[in-house]
């Protein structure tokens, strides 16, 4: 018998009872609720219960998490009792539970097993249960014997192909017989194409995420990796105010923080739903009003609430066994989250005041977006441009850097972002409860040899809601450097791009290379370090004649190119976009020539005839 032969959820309501000798590989950590997984001989297997007192936003809450935690997890067979009714499954109508049920499971690449092939006595299809679910006592448990029904899976090779939202028992020869439900989705498409039909389809298109990694050696050293250990320079927490000097945090002001809490997303490593933590809120508002202004009053943040549960992402076309090909994740309490947010708003109204943030950071800032950088950065280029000719005209040239910081938001010094608030004019309460936030961090994460934690001593956790905003307080000391008169910086988050613009060749040169060092230097200063491989730049000019220029970054030389890629735009030397209408113009026409796959043939023709 495998080690581990029952496998439940948080509450014993979904199960997964392992009754042969297949071995279970990986299994879910029994924090989730109404659902749990496990890996078995290579197949992962999600045993689900939604029971019928499920709001209808409990239950998109809960199929949410469902197919966060099935992401990227093939082969795939998803089994349970979900209380829905869809004539996908032989119900007498289709309800918002057994609609909702088909839209999330689209992006997982799975196809509708409950179908009169292969139905099994016992098996609610009005309900939404499949052969592989039943109801126990109020426990649905995936009963899984030798395999054997998992090899008659494997052998219809229904465990790799797209999902077919269709009825099985529909006549094959009569092409205009289809499901209710797609008809609905075309005639909505008519109506609005960026609406429902568009995220259904899109959700088809996108490649599959692959699975984190578990090798315990490749986990390790992506977690040294990315997780610097720095020897943590002694923080002097502010002295201690009277209590009434601090604000109670306000009714409006907690009903805005945990508003903000989206339904859908994981649960931190308290495994807590949000759902049921936002209830909780509204059950018990006065008591959490409370524990959230003692926080404040005694500048404390909980130790439990520092808890960091690491997700690796593996960056679109980088190599699986490199540290930094992946990006990290930090799942985060929310209540903690919430109480971030109530601190994040509360410094907003410094970091936005007088002696707030620089204007030339765009990232993280309400009513900015990358847009807006962009255009800063284009503007300053068409003006250098325009004009007259270029001897004894206003013409000139401008030199577009763009430069790369490594490992940015992680090696964020803690001492760096507390002495850049109190440079801010931040009250103390909050630099003091910034503090105890730094403090005592940890990070949890899983391998293939079980849990494991790592100290975190720098940095500011992906995912969470005070990071943005202390990055960018920490990070605006860089572009309110005094830089050369021709040159200026702008910033979206850790990204940087600087413009340089001169009259001649070689003076554009000088002053573009004495900025990239100045740069350089002070991101030094705050520990940060320029992956000065990856500067880029651009010459633009009106000339027809291409010239080009070299800079020095760092032990790097760095040509210019005709065309370099800013915030997802390419931007070329004579400002046309050229390049850039050709890669839309490709990426669109591959979506429309997969749209054109999909589309039911019949829905074609109608249009042709029309």
């Amino acid at each position: 018998m495998p080690p581990r032969t029952w496998i439940s959820d948080a509450d014993n309501q979904s199960a997964i009872w392992v009754c042969g000798r297949a071995p279970v590989q990986r299994y879910s950590s029994g924090q989730s609720h109404f659902y749990t997984w496990a890996q078995i001989a290579g197949i992962f297997i999600f045993s689900i219960y939604a029971p019928p007192r499920l709001s209808h936003e409990e239950f998109t809450g809960l199929l949410s998490n469902i197919v966060d935690e099935a992401r990227g997890k093939t082969p795939i067979l998803v089994a349970g009792d979900f209380n829905a009714w869809s004539t996908e499954w032989g119900s007498r109508e289709t309800k918002p539970r057994g609609e909702a049920l088909l839209d999330a499971l689209a992006p997982l690449d799975v196809l509708l097993l409950n179908t009169e092939e292969v139905i099994a006595g016992g098996v609610n299809r009005s309900t939404g249960g499949t052969t592989a679910s039943r109801s126990v006592g109020g426990v649905a448990s995936g009963c899984v014997d030798a395999l054997s029904e998992l090899a008659a899976v494997r052998t219809r090779d229904h465990l790799s192909r797209g999902v077919r939202r269709r009825s099985e028992t529909a006549t094959q020869g009569d092409k205009s017989e289809q499901t209710p439900l797609l008809e609905q989705l075309c005639d909505e498409a008519d109506c609005d194409v960026w609406g429902k039909p568009y995220r259904v389809v899109m959700s088809r298109l996108r490649a599959p995420r692959t699975s984190p990694p578990s090798a315990p050696e490749l986990v390790r050293r992506a977690v040294s990796t990315l997780f610097p250990m720095i020897v943590p320079r002694p923080i002097d927490a502010p002295p201690l105010l009277e209590e009434h000097l601090i604000p109670e945090v306000g009714v409006e002001e907690l009903r805005w923080a945990y508003g903000r809490v989206r339904i859908g997303a994981a649960p931190g490593p308290d495994g807590i739903p949000n759902i049921a933590l936002k209830a909780a809120v509204e059950a018990c508002f006065e008591n959490f009003r409370h524990v959230f202004t003692v926080c404040l009053r005694k500048g404390c943040f909980p130790t439990r609430w520092k808890r960091q549960r690491l997700v690796l992402m593996l960056k679109p076309g980088k190599p699986a066994m490199e540290p930094s090909s992946y990006r990290p994740l930090c799942m985060l309490d929310t209540a903690g989250k919430i109480l971030e947010r109530i601190i994040a708003g509360r410094l907003e109204t410094h970091t936005e005041g007088p002696a707030g943030l620089a204007d030339s950071q765009y990232g993280f800032r309400k009513g900015r977006s990358t847009v807006d950088a962009i255009q800063a950065v284009l503007s300053t280029a068409r003006t250098a441009i325009s004009g007259k000719r270029w001897h004894r005209g206003t013409k000139e040239y401008c030199a577009i850097i763009t430069l790369d910081v490594r490992n940015a938001f992680n090696s964020a010094r803690w001492n760096k972002i507390l002495i850049a608030l109190n440079q801010m004019e931040v009250p103390a309460y909050l630099l003091r409860i910034v503090s105890s936030y730094f403090l005592d961090r940890v990070l949890e994460f899983t391998t293939d040899d079980g849990s494991e934690t790592f100290e975190v001593t720098a940095g500011v956790p992906q995912g969470s809601v005070l990071g943005p905003i202390l990055w960018n307080v920490m990070y605006d000391r860089i572009l309110r450097l005094k830089l050369p008169r021709s040159a200026k910086i702008v910033g979206f988050a850790d990204d940087i791009a600087v413009t340089v613009v001169a009259k001649h060749l070689d003076l554009v040169e000088f002053y573009s290379n004495e900025t990239i060092r100045l740069v350089r230097a002070a991101l030094t200063d705050l520990g940060l370090q320029t992956a000065d491989q990856k500067t880029e730049v651009l010459l633009v000019t009106s000339r027809k004649v291409r010239e080009t220029i070299t800079l020095r970054a760092g032990d790097h030389y760095i040509t210019s190119a005709p065309c370099i890629r800013y915030l997802g735009v390419h931007i070329d030397a004579r400002l046309r976009f050229d390049e850039h209408l050709r890669i839309v113009n490709d990426k669109a026409n591959r979506v429309a020539g997969a749209l054109l796959g999909i589309m039911p043939k019949h829905r074609r023709s109608k249009e042709q005839s029309t």
